[in-house]
């Protein structure tokens, strides 16, 4: 006959599995929240959005938790509108606040979205243009250094056409087997040229070229409006005078 444990060692053994489940309950809720008080923050934001927007058909995603600051945050979007979309707040002390002023009304959604869209329509081209040397990033940018957006976004839904003044920034990631300045000034013109004719409209250029064997290359961050049959000549007297000068920014990678 199995002989029983004596009683202290199987009390002892439950007090220990109670506290291992409660350390995994405390890491856990650290990183994800308390479901509790996930549930009633959910309910105070939803509110809130409710009572400060009554004019929207509010949806709702569900309760993210932010375990470095203790709060909790959703999104809030209108299924009528594709630019009406933001995230709603509430803090560890219960404070609740919005991002509809700055990225619905401020424009950041829709040159956001327009980006996107346009990254879609030029994509192809330039992956034809130049085959296997895109490598990495590839996308237009139309909020950049807030310009755009100090200047005042397109209407809320307004629909993407590539003809639509949005002096974007296109970034390109190039792997070249000798990415000189001359290679490099070759590609952004190439780029230029064929953006400009397909009726785009283009700001400027951030443009990595390395050799992905050696991880060397240069940076080069450029304005569109300077690129012209003379833009190698530009690009020559950039690098030489301290790498900075006429609209052209460059810094040697991996050098």
């Amino acid at each position: 006959m199995r002989k029983k444990r004596p009683v202290y060692l199987r009390v002892m053994a439950g007090i220990t599995a109670i506290i291992i489940i409660g350390v995994i309950a405390f890491i856990t809720n650290a990183f994800t929240g308390n479901p509790i008080s996930a549930h009633f923050a959910k309910k105070h934001m939803i509110s809130y959005a409710t009572k400060k927007y009554p004019d929207m058909d509010l949806s709702f995603s569900k309760t993210e938790y932010n375990f470095k600051t203790g709060g909790y945050t959703i999104k809030a979007s209108n299924a009528n509108s594709i630019d009406t979309h933001f995230m709603v707040n509430r803090r560890s002390d219960g404070y609740i606040y919005d991002g509809y002023e700055n990225y619905v009304l401020g424009g950041f959604n829709t040159l956001d979205r327009l980006g996107k869209e346009m990254t879609k329509d030029m994509e192809p081209l330039l992956k034809e243009l130049f085959k296997n040397e895109l490598s990495g990033r590839l996308f237009a940018d139309c909020i950049g250094d807030k310009k755009n957006l100090e200047k005042g976004a397109p209407p809320l839904n307004t629909p993407y056409n590539r003809v639509m003044k949005l002096n974007a920034t296109i970034y390109m990631d190039f792997d070249l087997k000798n990415p000189t300045i001359e290679e490099i000034s070759d590609r952004i013109q190439k780029a230029d040229k064929l953006l400009k004719k397909e009726g785009f409209s283009v700001g400027g250029y951030v443009v990595e070229a390395l050799n992905r064997d050696t991880k060397k290359g240069y940076m080069v961050t450029v304005y569109a409006d300077i690129i012209n049959e003379k833009f190698p000549e530009v690009m020559k007297n950039a690098f030489d005078n301290n790498n900075n000068s006429e609209g052209v920014s460059i810094t040697a990678v991996g050098k």
